[in-house]
């Protein structure tokens, strides 16, 4: 006896391909990249160096410190604007 009936294999087999999509072209190349960053590009050895060359650089720790601050101002922005509009959404019937 199946579990899924005929009219729910449908979702289940998308659901199963979405999932396998985004695993693939989302999940695998953060992955990928997370596993070359504590490799020496040499050995190939586990090693955190890679780490202490990026912040020993004064352009790269200015970057980092950039793009904190624009990820930063941005979730702010977002929110002031998302928040109202939420509010009013929630409040009030516009039908």
């Amino acid at each position: 006896m199946s579990v899924l009936s005929k009219s729910q294999r449908g979702p289940a087999l998308a659901g199963v391909l979405i999932a396998l999509f985004l695993a693939l072209f989302l999940v695998v190349p953060v992955l990928n990249v997370i596993y070359v960053a504590f490799q020496d590009a040499g050995t190939g050895a586990f090693t955190i160096i890679n780490f202490a060359d990026f912040f020993s650089s004064s352009l790269f720790r200015e970057s980092f410190y950039n793009s904190v601050y624009v990820s930063g101002m941005s979730v702010v922005i977002a929110s002031l604007i998302a928040l109202p509009l939420s509010y009013f959404t929630t409040r009030f019937n516009f039908s």
